[in-house]
């Protein structure tokens, strides 16, 4: 297995080396510099190719549960679903993207500490903006890119893998 480790005394050091192994976003979810995602080694690989087999399963279990949230959330005033497309015809179903619209009852910002106090962590995507990040020279994103800071500020990823058990499942309906 190939990796190394690093050892400092200063922890803005630490801080600063953590962030450049997670695309360069700091603990509070901003990006103070480039970084990248430098997670997956020989051995990582070697589990990746081991459970290839299970990925059908995994697109099985991901349908059903596609299936039930476009159910709550098509019924739902001011929630849509952000990246379902009818005409797609193979999809990972990597991500379960929702747009959380004016007329909903909560922002998002609200919604995700909805989630949280139920230990439940969706992710925000699309946020912040690339053009926000601290160590690009830009200026005005709301000017100059409109559609894509609203959509920064609006969409989110809900929990979505094959092993989601019901209970959970039924949580997550709930706090939307």
């Amino acid at each position: 297995m190939e990796g190394g480790g690093l050892y400092t005394k200063n922890p803005s050091n630490s801080t600063y080396l953590e962030s450049c192994n997670n695309f360069g976003f700091m603990k509070d979810g901003t990006v103070s510099h480039p970084g990248l995602n430098a997670k997956l080694s020989e051995l990582h690989s070697a589990f990746g190719y081991h459970v290839l087999k299970e990925v059908p399963l995994e697109l099985e279990r991901r349908e059903r549960i596609r299936q039930i949230y476009h159910e709550k959330i098509k019924s739902t005033e001011g929630l849509r679903i952000a990246s379902y497309d009818k005409n797609i015809t193979k999809s990972s179903l990597q991500y379960f993207t929702i747009y959380i619209e004016d007329t909903y009852r909560y922002t998002r910002d609200e919604l995700i500490e909805r989630f949280n106090n139920q230990r439940i962590f969706p992710r925000m995507y699309f946020y912040p903006l690339t053009t926000e990040a601290n160590f690009i020279s830009e200026n005005n994103h709301q000017k100059k890119y409109p559609i894509s800071y609203k959509a920064s500020r609006r969409v989110l990823a809900i929990p979505f893998h094959g092993k989601l058990d019901d209970k959970t499942l039924s949580r997550i309906i709930n706090t939307l």
